[in-house]
């Protein structure tokens, strides 16, 4: 993935997180990650593995279309 792609997939990720209340520590205790790494994702440190993306996908109850590219969920209706 792109720089790019990988600080926009960071931005979805701490907004969910945050929309929902939840802490880098819970998250990433539910995701069975260490804090410091969901930490890296979220400000584009590092590449999100899709193992991540599919916790987080199954978390906040969102497609990986959506984390990885942003399309509107409403629009695969």
């Amino acid at each position: 993935m792109t720089e790019e792609t990988n600080k926009a997939i960071g931005k979805r990720i701490q907004a969910l997180r945050l929309t929902e209340g939840y802490s880098t520590e819970k998250l990433a205790e539910l995701l069975e990650v260490p804090q410091s790494f969901l930490s890296s994702v979220e400000q584009s440190e590092c590449e999100p593995p899709v193992k991540l993306l599919a916790g987080v996908s199954n978390i906040f109850g969102v497609s990986l279309d959506y984390l990885v590219f942003g399309d509107d969920e409403a629009s695969e209706e």
